[in-house]
């Protein structure tokens, strides 16, 4: 294998190690979603002896080492330029101020609880988009919302004193 390969693995490097199609995205999921518990886990230790700051920027500069791996091992590196666009930025900059306010939260609440409200996020959007935008929301899609929910609070079991001004 030559240097250039090396240094440039194919997407089929990518696909080798995680599937393909559905097995891709269901081996991502699982991978992702453990990286967040193990992350939050780690900080919410971390945050008793650590400033803010320095936990923000630590956290930030693995997460960027682990995505940038991961864009080159998936061969997109060449497409990092739309990253410059101006809705990628405006994104970007209400993801830093949602993931300030996500660390402070775990800093002063009960990780179970935190856990809790970040799992029902997308369940609730799902609700706001029928609610506020209209969108169109069937039964089956209500049902999988409401038992969400319950599945969320089934696994999580978050208690109502650990609730505070830092769940908002």
């Amino acid at each position: 294998m030559s240097l250039a390969r090396l240094a440039f693995p194919p997407a089929t490097l990518y696909a080798r190690i995680f599937g393909t199609s559905t097995g891709r995205g269901v081996a991502s999921m699982i991978l992702g979603m453990a990286a967040f518990v193990v992350n939050d886990t780690l900080t919410k230790i971390a945050s008793e002896s650590v400033p803010l700051g320095q936990l923000i920027a630590t956290r930030n500069i693995f997460a960027t080492v682990l995505i940038l791996g991961l864009i080159w091992m998936s061969g997109q590196a060449g497409h990092l330029r739309r990253t410059v666009d101006r809705a990628v930025v405006t994104r970007s900059s209400f993801d830093i101020v949602a993931t300030f306010l996500f660390l402070i939260a775990l800093f002063n609440m009960p990780i179970g609880n935190v856990m809790a409200i970040n799992m029902a996020t997308p369940l609730a959007m799902t609700a706001a988009a029928a609610i506020l935008l209209k969108s169109p929301v069937g039964w089956r899609r209500w049902s999988a919302v409401l038992a969400g929910f319950g599945g969320i609070l089934l696994i999580v079991q978050p208690s109502g004193e650990g609730f505070n001004a830092y769940a908002l």
